[in-house]
């Protein structure tokens, strides 16, 4: 649906990251055609299952920080930020793979960490946080 939506939007080349329960990160050429990405663990996806487990934890108390450092709790030791591997290596795969698209290509960012993705980019990018839906509304208008 992204891709769908990023089409729709933009002339040029892009890349397409969307933060949610997983991260993917889709690169789509002018002329339509996809090259493939990524697709790596979300951000919190290892908390969510957490959540399910633990039901009688308040994961949101505010005493629940994410941090480098060992938990002192069972709900700080969950909290601690395991996916950080997965969104450092974003940068990487977007200068590994940048040569395989324009150099003005458009970075879309969409999904519930959007925002933490955009503070490691290492280039611009635009947040459209319902880049899914116009996905959506394009498909049901084809």
């Amino acid at each position: 649906m992204t891709l769908l939506a990023a089409r729709e939007m933009l002339p040029g080349d892009c890349v397409v990251i969307d933060a949610g329960s997983a991260i993917t990160l889709d690169l789509l050429r002018a002329d339509g055609q996809h090259l493939g990405g990524a697709i790596l663990p979300g951000l919190n996806t290892s908390i969510e299952h957490f959540r399910r487990i633990f039901k009688t934890i308040d994961f949101d108390h505010p005493a629940i920080a994410e941090t480098l450092q060992p938990g002192c709790s069972t709900e700080a030791a969950i909290h601690i930020d395991y996916a950080r591997n997965a969104i450092e290596m974003l940068p990487e795969l977007m200068n590994r793979w940048n040569p395989l698209l324009d150099e003005d290509a458009t970075v879309l960012l969409a999904g519930g960490d959007a925002q933490r993705v955009q503070h490691v980019l290492e280039q611009a990018s635009r947040i459209v946080p319902d880049l899914v839906f116009r996905g959506i509304h394009q498909l049901a208008r084809q």
